[in-house]
């Protein structure tokens, strides 16, 4: 049962956008999105595994709580009646070697050796934090697993921790676990409750991408993008958006151009920043567009929610 489902996060829609819309340091930008692309796939490479699980395990992806003023994320967490599983999601390719006695993962790749942060030291604190946001809601006797999964079936794994495992032998891997906690310690009930408890204490990472890189708003390439080819900026006309490169119309292009708006710069908007940003002259488009937004804020200097979007 899927409590959480995984979505693009906001950080790689976020690039996606800036890479629209920069003019300045594409090349870190590109980089950057592809090391996001890489390692969100790596993610949803895991769900085909996921499927094969006992069905009554919940499931939430991609989640992020505090705990002690402190932000824990998990990729994956497994909740059922007589434990949980954190997994931790790791999409490199090469060779792995996990030193525990120096804390670190090296990765050779092409002759070359490249230091990580040892990815046990991880779940090791995010079951640490996990531990204690469990006991402040009163869930204190469940075990808690963690597995490190490695999604790209070529990868060599050098390792004796048998934690770390590739992710054709997670459904495997599980059923060994359900064997050795093999006594029950929730109800249905309260496993529903635990699962919802935890998707509500969810709070999404916010990132500053231009303060990251150096970018002032004003930099931006502005226009409303054409979803099809992203060539800015399409022109209106007749009730409608048209890609002057591809051809593609559309008559709400500009959603996801404000879209682009709250990833990058605000969750809100003011007539007048929208007008500039979707590079609108007409009052009468940009009045139609903005009926469409909550409000906030009184008349003078009102702002428009794009939190929804």
């Amino acid at each position: 049962m899927i409590v959480k489902e995984r979505r693009k996060p906001d950080q790689m829609l976020a690039l996606e956008a800036l890479q629209r819309r920069a003019n300045l340091r594409r090349d870190e930008i590109e980089k950057d999105l592809l090391l996001a692309r890489a390692g969100f796939r790596g993610e949803e490479a895991l769900n085909y595994h996921l499927q094969q699980i006992p069905p009554h395990s919940h499931i939430l992806h991609d989640i992020r709580f505090a705990v002690d003023e402190l932000f824990v994320q998990l990729d994956t967490l497994l909740l059922a009646d007589n434990f949980i599983t954190i997994i931790e999601v790791k999409n490199f390719t090469g060779t792995l070697t996990f030193d525990e006695e120096r804390h670190q993962m090296i990765r050779t790749l092409d002759g070359k050796e490249e230091a990580f942060l040892d990815p046990l030291l991880q779940v090791r604190r995010q079951k640490n934090y996990l531990r204690k946001w469990l006991n402040a809601h009163q869930y204190t006797e469940l075990p808690i697993e963690t597995l490190i999964v490695i999604s790209k079936p070529s990868t060599i794994i050098h390792t004796s921790n048998p934690s770390v495992i590739h992710s054709a032998y997670l459904p495997f891997k599980i059923n060994e676990l359900e064997s050795k906690y093999a006594q029950r310690v929730l109800g249905q009930n309260e496993l529903l409750r635990m699962g919802e408890e935890l998707k509500q204490a969810h709070v999404p990472r916010k990132i500053d991408l231009l303060q990251k890189y150096k970018i002032k708003k004003e930099e931006l390439r502005v226009g409303v993008h054409c979803s099809s080819c992203s060539t800015l900026p399409m022109l209106r006309g007749y009730g409608k958006w048209k890609c002057t490169y591809c051809g593609y119309v559309s008559a709400d292009a500009h959603i996801e151009s404000l879209r682009d708006y709250r990833l990058l710069v605000e969750e809100s908007i003011t007539n007048r920043e929208l007008r500039w940003f979707l590079q609108i002259d007409s009052e009468r488009i940009a009045r139609s567009i903005i009926q469409s937004l909550n409000p906030v804020g009184k008349t003078k200097g009102r702002r428009y929610r794009l939190d929804f979007l």
